[in-house]
């Protein structure tokens, strides 16, 4: 019964190919993991990705009810199917990540341009011998929001 389960459609060539593809993959990104490579978040989608192309692979049968689900003639092409869509969440993934970055760097380029324009007017009115009037001494010297933001731990 048990043997009927991890038996299928799929020649069993193509199978121990697709096994040991899969846990090379799962392997690779432990190793990525382990060395500092590659965060744990972003791991998390390719580890999800290795451990369904580990099943799929082993379980044929299940392979074959997925592949007939989605209409899929030959079943070793829906782990291709699987390998897309775990490429596509983890392109989804950058994009959203890379639009959190951009947001941020963007704040602080113009947290720049603001400090730096302060410092300028303060080391103007320095070597002008004058004293800052109390406005432009507080611009000077007025905390910003985002070294507010840095006191508090960041949640990336």
């Amino acid at each position: 019964m048990l043997s009927e389960f991890f038996t299928g459609t799929v020649p069993p060539r193509i199978q121990a190919l697709a096994i040991f593809s899969s846990l090379s993959l799962l392997a690779f990104v432990i190793y990525l993991v382990r060395r500092d490579k590659l965060k744990e978040g972003y791991s998390l989608i390719w580890f999800l990705v290795g451990l369904a192309l580990v099943l799929f692979s082993s379980v044929t049968r299940l392979l074959d009810i997925f592949a007939q689900a989605v209409g899929i003639s030959y079943s070793p092409a829906a782990l291709f199917l699987i390998l897309t869509g775990g490429l596509f969440l983890l392109a989804l993934h950058f994009s959203v990540m890379i639009s959190k970055h951009d947001r941020i760097i963007r704040e602080l380029a113009q947290e720049h341009a603001l400090l730096k324009q302060r410092f300028e007017l303060a080391v103007g009115k320095e070597a002008e011998g004058g004293a800052l009037k109390p406005r432009e001494a507080s611009l000077a010297e007025e905390p910003t929001r985002e070294k507010e933001k840095a006191k508090a731990p960041v949640a990336w």
